[in-house]
């Protein structure tokens, strides 16, 4: 499909992009069910996290090789065990900015939120997030981003041996 680039605004060809990235998904199918379910509609399985057009080639070969540097020595490496402290350098912050740029992206174009007052702040967030993604900023304005990974449940007063298994996700 034939589009405008969010991330570049080209016209361009539009990949089908994951809105979070689909190593995230695909890790949640590998340790639990291999459906997915959503809150709103938990008896509804899904194959996949959401998707849309949002990206030309170029925007995603970009967002993927911070993806592969995320999953390789943050992601993987933290649920083995093997990493307990996260160093916050160029390539975590980057990877970081994208994943939030891209939820909201996608939440900006939802019609519920239209009339909301907070809207055009959210846009001023995108176009400041997205300068910074296309490396015309060396930092963006809005900077404060933080990534928290989850510890395991070790302990609890649930009468349930699956309180790890749900709580981790």
């Amino acid at each position: 499909m034939i589009g405008i680039c969010r991330l570049y605004e080209i016209k361009a060809e539009q990949k089908v992009s994951h809105i979070i990235p689909k190593f995230a998904y695909e890790h949640t199918k590998k340790t639990g069910s291999r459906f997915l379910r959503g809150f709103a509609n938990p008896n509804i399985r899904m194959q996949d996290g959401p998707k849309k057009y949002l990206l030309c080639q170029e925007a995603e070969t970009e967002f993927s090789k911070r993806e592969t540097w995320f999953t390789n020595n943050i992601f993987y490496p933290y649920l083995a065990g093997d990493k307990k402290h996260l160093k916050y350098d160029n390539n975590l912050f980057y990877f970081t900015v994208s994943m939030l740029w891209r939820v909201l992206i996608d939440q900006i174009e939802d019609p519920n939120i239209q009339c909301e007052p907070y809207l055009a702040r959210l846009k001023e967030v995108a176009l400041d997030w997205q300068r910074f993604l296309r490396g015309e900023k060396e930092l963006p304005a809005n900077r404060k981003v933080y990534i928290y990974l989850t510890g395991r449940v070790a302990h609890h007063n649930i009468d349930s041996d699956e309180v790890d298994y749900y709580m981790t996700k």
